[in-house]
């Protein structure tokens, strides 16, 4: 029982992670990010980030400065310390 609680809090802080990241996205990218919250459930950090990814390589055609943006959009966001978790 110990180790399931181990793995739902694991779980827990790896979705609140990507969910404070995409909160602190560029709003250029609003449309993915909400895309992304909206899939149940939540897609693992990885994906999340091969979503972006795929999104910015076609911006990258058009801006490339877009690409700029949203690699200090990330530094940003992942340079912030995480909220405590919970356990309940």
């Amino acid at each position: 029982m110990h180790c399931n609680a181990i793995v739902n809090v694991s779980k827990y802080k790896s979705q609140n992670q990507n969910i404070k990241f995409l909160r602190g996205i560029n709003d250029n990218y609003f449309t993915m990010r909400t895309q992304i919250l909206l899939m149940d459930p939540l897609p693992s950090w990885n994906r999340v980030c091969s979503l972006l990814h795929n999104k910015t390589s076609k911006i990258l055609v058009i801006n490339p400065r877009q690409l700029l943006l949203l690699a200090n959009e990330v530094m940003k966001t992942m340079l912030q310390p995480m909220e405590d978790v919970l356990v309940m």
